[in-house]
Parts: structure tokens; C-alpha cells; sequence
């Protein structure tokens, strides 16, 4: 998950973590007020500044183990969905509905991006549509006809770590086409209670028309709105799309 950094005496040149160069461990834990967490932590990043001709780099990294105290939750934490993605997603392929619409995959593709400060390449999203010929180069024509469900903010879907086979959280949202063409309108399932999805890769590659397999769940928060409600789940094939950037 993205990770965010503060600091009181000076002013950080990166305030956070990419969600693919981050790595957290937790260890089993009851979800109750002031049970302890323990884990580990560790990340690596930088951030590169450029004047002119001159280049400085600012590196981000740690690790180590920690303990925590979960806080006292007014909601007796019910806004928060658990149970592992094998116990969620369906058998079948991904499919399920939001906002009143019915949703079935029919392409995957799977956005492959290079952090420009890194140069590291990871999993920006991975785009379901309900349309079987969408391609890497026809996938922004194909965005302003039909509704489509995606997932970013991957864990664990970089070369740095890979955890292959290892439900990781995600944040979900469905794409509406706007009437006349424009930008899509993004809708989300609801923002409490966490990230909203959850996402396992049986195959992944980072390579431009490889094949990548797994499954996906996604369930809204329970005081979504209406147009957010929603569950969508199951299992995919798809193909990366690494355009080198």
C-alpha cells in the first residue's frame, strides 16, 4: 500500500511511498480496540531533483519491525470488509455489478508504467472491459463507449516486490463514458473502510504482450452512495501493456 511521509522540522522534497515500493508484513491480529499489530516495514524510494544542468538525488528508505495499538473505532469497526480474496471472489469470471448496472469482463489489460524517478517498472492498473477486442492502442477509443472496471494502487506488483500468488490491496473504481465524448466519469465504491479491492496474480509479467492470469475482488463500503454500490469479482487472463514509459 502507498505509504505517506510527514515530517515537523523540514520541508521533504516526497511526501510519499509508491504502493509498489513498499513492503509491509503483518502478522495475524484480532480486529478490536487496543489489540497490538505487529509487522514489519520496508521501503526505497527517491526523488530526483533537477536545476539546470545540476541533478540531486534524495533517497527515501527504511525498514525494520514494529508493534501498534488499534485505536478505539466509533463504528465498532463495521465499516471495514473482512475475509482473504479466496473466500470473496467467485470461481467464475469476473463479473458483478455497480451502481444497478451489470458488469462481465470480457479483455484485461494490465498497465505496465516505469517510475520515472526509480526507473523501475510496476503495475499502474489493470483495466477490465466488457468488449473482447480491446487492444493496448484501442483501449482509449474503447473508454468513451462502455463502462469499464479497473483497479490501481496496486501492492506488491513491481520488480522490486513481487509477491506472485499474494492477495494485495487495491482501490477499485468503474468508468462511465461521458455523453459526447470527454473524460471518463470515475465512480468508486465508497471510501471508508480501506481500500475497496483486493487482487491476486497467478502470472505476472512485466514484458509488452505477455500474458498475465489471477483473480480480483471488489465490494463497497457500506454507506456508499447508491451509484457506488457494488460488487464485482473472479478470475481473468489478460495481457500487459508496457508502452517503455
Amino acid at each position: 500500500m502507498q505509504l505517506y511521509l510527514n515530517n515537523q522540522r523540514i520541508k521533504l522534497k516526497q511526501t510519499y511511498v509508491p504502493a509498489a515500493f513498499t513492503k509491509i508484513h503483518l502478522e495475524e491480529f484480532k480486529l478490536k480496540d487496543g489489540e497490538k499489530i505487529k509487522g514489519s516495514l520496508e521501503f526505497d524510494t527517491k526523488y530526483i531533483e533537477m536545476k539546470g544542468d545540476d541533478k540531486k538525488e534524495w533517497k527515501y528508505q527504511a525498514g525494520g519491525d514494529f508493534e501498534i495499538t488499534i485505536c478505539e473505532d466509533y463504528d465498532n469497526f463495521k465499516k471495514v470488509k473482512g475475509g482473504a480474496l479466496e473466500d470473496k471472489a467467485p470461481s467464475g469470471d469476473v463479473s458483478g455489478e455497480h451502481g444497478g448496472e451489470k458488469f462481465e469482463y470480457k479483455t484485461a489489460l494490465v498497465i505496465v508504467q516505469k517510475d520515472f524517478n526509480m526507473k523501475k517498472e510496476y503495475v499502474y492498473s489493470v483495466e477490465f472491459y466488457p468488449d473482447a477486442d480491446v487492444s493496448c492502442s484501442s483501449r482509449w477509443d474503447d473508454q468513451k463507449k462502455h463502462a469499464y472496471f479497473f483497479v490501481d494502487y496496486l501492492g506488491g506488483s513491481s520488480v522490486t516486490y513481487n509477491f506472485k500468488g499474494s492477495p494485495q490491496p487495491a482501490t477499485a473504481h468503474m468508468s462511465y463514458p461521458k455523453k459526447g465524448g470527454g473524460l471518463s466519469n470515475w465512480k468508486s465504491f465508497g471510501y471508508s473502510g480501506g481500500a475497496r479491492a483486493a487482487i491476486k496474480f497467478d502470472k505476472l509479467s512485466f514484458e509488452n504482450g505477455d500474458k498475465v492470469s489471477g483473480s480480483v475482488w471488489a465490494e463497497s463500503s457500506s454507506d456508499a452512495k447508491a451509484d457506488e454500490k457494488g460488487k464485482i469479482g473472479g478470475k481473468f487472463e489478460g495481457k500487459v501493456c508496457n508502452s517503455g514509459f
